[in-house]
């Protein structure tokens, strides 16, 4: 079963279900502490933490589509338009059909936005046209996609299968990289982030991609295609067939080691700059720990010079009261 989430200002930033429906009332689907309403909680982080632009991954046995920053047609004071979020999330066995639907968000981006973001009305409260977001994914049963980038989601391995970040910068700023990495939980161990940062796209690349993927009614026509094809055209074709293979296969290879050595020289600045960040942090845990002791040796030392103060007034005092008895026994 795939089902919908949004983010949407409304009284402050606040999430909601949506069911499919037409004109859904949001305010009785609010995700809420005590109400989840199945919303997975590290799904709840990607709408609270910016970075992402777009994020498809897997979460336990659950698959995810992420596009943040779609802009509403509610402004703020300046007039600019409030961004609004959307999550699709499905489970495992529906990763075929969420792969047609990322990839026709991703073909014709700007319209997805501005039809999802026309679905909301504020008449009578919050409401939502659900069955926009229903019909957009039913419309997609039965296709296959064709293009490049369809065949890298295809064949992506998770658990994140796209990541677009929100700046470009993510690409060249190792601090920004990491601080995105870590608030989004995209990878805690090296083999994680390898695979986030083998399936990132930047910003540019992910815009470029819009109107470039084509989608067609799965069938087997290919398959007769092929049985009527002569037993010498055949084997003619699969020998072409296997040395444009063999020879892309070699051009692969070199573009996979080159791409294996960048992301061996990122992940070592990413591990270096997540050690500098830890030493930093123990760093000012120890300053903090050692101005505490300071403090406290400093009021043990006062505390020790006021006892010795008055030890010294109260031996002064004694002294004085002896004296004071000794001169009156004498004077009697």
């Amino acid at each position: 079963m795939i089902r919908f989430y949004c983010q949407y200002s409304y009284g402050g930033f606040r999430t909601f279900r949506i069911n499919g429906n037409s004109n859904e009332n949001l305010l009785e689907q609010e995700v809420t502490s005590d109400n989840k309403l199945d919303f997975p909680a590290l799904c709840s982080r990607y709408f609270n933490y910016g970075g992402a632009k777009l994020l498809y991954r897997n979460i336990d046995d659950k698959i995810a589509i992420v596009l943040r920053d779609i802009p509403s047609f509610e402004t703020d004071t300046d007039g600019r338009p409030i961004s609004c979020a959307l999550q699709i999330i499905g489970q495992d066995e529906d990763k075929e059909l969420l792969d047609n639907v990322l990839l026709g968000i991703i073909n014709g981006l700007k319209q997805f936005e501005t039809d999802f973001a026309e679905g909301f009305s504020l008449r009578g409260g919050l409401h939502y046209d659900g069955d926009f977001l229903k019909g957009f994914v039913d419309s997609f049963r039965g296709q296959t996609a064709v293009g490049d980038i369809a065949e890298r989601i295809s064949k992506a391995h998770g658990p994140v299968y796209l990541f677009v970040p929100t700046s470009p910068l993510f690409c060249t700023d190792n601090k920004l990289r990491n601080k995105v990495l870590l608030e989004l939980q995209l990878g805690t161990t090296q083999e994680e982030l390898q695979n986030t940062l083998d399936n990132t796209l930047t910003p540019q690349n992910f815009a470029a991609l819009a109107s470039t993927i084509q989608f067609v009614k799965s069938d087997d026509s290919s398959e007769d295609e092929k049985e009527n094809v002569s037993p010498k055209e055949q084997d003619n074709s699969e020998d072409e067939d296997g040395a444009e293979k063999v020879e892309d296969k070699i051009l692969i290879t070199e573009k996979e080691k080159q791409a294996q050595n960048d992301s061996g020289l990122e992940l070592k600045v990413l591990d270096l700059e997540r050690t500098n960040i830890n030493l930093t942090q123990e760093n000012e845990q120890i300053s903090m720990e050692l101005s505490t002791l300071k403090q406290e040796l400093a009021a043990a030392i006062s505390k020790e010079q006021i006892r010795k103060r008055l030890l010294i007034a109260l031996e002064a005092g004694c002294v004085v009261l002896a004296l004071g008895w000794i001169l009156t026994a004498f004077f009697k």
